[in-house]
């Protein structure tokens, strides 16, 4: 797998960033944007519930990433030595699992585990969380962020959150751009986590001169199903994004269609 961590190999027409350096933009961004909607929340009396929660039940809802956010984590785990054949099978099952929850529209459910929490629910990847989860931010008390598991009345978790739809549309016209350096078709390069990172060790560990095909051909969804899941997120950030007035006008120009 050295070739993941070759960042000179890595390197695309991406504002003359590589993949990681425009990972680490989105991220400071996102960090940013977070602390400005504290204060904002702050200075209406509001107060995010997040900080020193050790809970862990945002962390059982499937997160959709963009395969350059995916790869800065697949790099993180070549480094520390967690790239094994048996964790890298456990991302994908745990990946298809996430998006068959969102395609259903039962994305609560302790059974969506993110593989990423250790026992303790604190994540082994923190640093390099992606985009969503370094801007859902509940305001509304910890107590309603419960999954499926505890309640008894069969209804959705409620939380109120942040509207972070701003850092969401960076990561996805970030991921679009850095597709477009690579020369990559027009589309939405984002899937279920775990499956994206999985995507990045599998193509790793085979042929080099076939990795950036493979990356390319497993990082997307089929646009039906994007529709169904923007469909079941409705007022969702990420649905929100992908309706954004820039997306659509680039996805016509394209002829492509976007959720």
């Amino acid at each position: 797998m050295t070739s993941l961590l070759d960042d000179a190999a890595l390197r695309v027409a991406c504002d003359g960033l590589s993949i990681a350096d425009a990972v680490a933009e989105i991220h400071a961004f996102a960090d940013t944007w977070s602390v400005d909607a504290g204060r904002q929340l702050a200075g209406e009396g509001q107060q995010v519930a997040c900080p020193g929660c050790r809970l862990g039940h945002c962390c059982e809802q499937p997160v959709l990433v963009s395969f350059a956010e995916a790869l800065v984590i697949a790099r993180r785990l070549v480094r520390e030595g967690r790239a094994t054949r048996a964790f890298r099978r456990e991302l994908r099952r745990a990946g298809e699992k996430h998006e068959r929850s969102l395609l259903r529209g039962t994305e609560s459910d302790a059974r969506n585990r993110c593989p990423f929490i250790d026992q303790r629910n604190l994540c082994t990847i923190y640093s390099d969380r992606p985009m969503n989860c370094r801007t859902y931010l509940v305001f509304d008390g910890r107590e309603n962020c419960r999954p499926y598991r505890d309640r008894t009345d069969g209804a959705r978790p409620f939380v109120a959150a942040v509207n972070n739809q701003g850092p969401v549309s960076v990561a996805i016209h970030v991921s679009l751009t850095t597709a477009e350096g690579l020369g990559w078709p027009f589309a939405i390069y984002m899937r279920a986590l775990p499956l994206q990172v999985a995507t990045w060790l599998e193509a790793a560990a085979g042929p080099p001169e076939e990795m950036w095909e493979r990356v390319r051909a497993a990082s997307t969804m089929e646009p039906s199903d994007l529709r169904r899941i923007a469909h079941n997120q409705q007022g969702s950030a990420f649905t929100a994004s992908l309706r954004d007035a820039p997306l659509l006008a680039r996805a016509v120009a394209e002829g492509v269609e976007v959720p």
